[in-house]
């Protein structure tokens, strides 16, 4: 497996050609669908790291999103998470 580490704007990168994606504080899970989302592969998987409001972040997400995810318990904070989403397609999209 490659690993690119990328400076800049997100929205500048072409994600297509990468199957995993992290993130660290970046921003509210919506957000971040809503700017990455239109240039991920159709099997990329997103790994990131989320603070006690991932639950509620996930639902405000869920208002414009459909994804699969998981929910693995961080070992650095106890109300963190590492959240690893997949299948992500914006509502009402085909």
């Amino acid at each position: 497996m490659k690993v690119k580490v990328k400076a800049g704007r997100v929205e500048s990168f072409d994600l297509d050609e990468y199957s995993i994606i992290t993130a660290r504080a970046f921003a509210p899970l919506a957000t971040l669908l809503s700017l990455i989302a239109p240039s991920l592969n159709k099997d990329c998987r997103l790994l990131l790291l989320k603070g006690k409001n991932y639950r509620a972040e996930m639902e405000e997400a869920r208002k414009n999103w459909t994804f699969e995810h998981e929910i693995f318990p961080s070992k650095t904070d106890d109300t963190g998470v590492i959240l690893a989403v997949q299948n992500i397609t914006k509502k009402g999209s085909l």
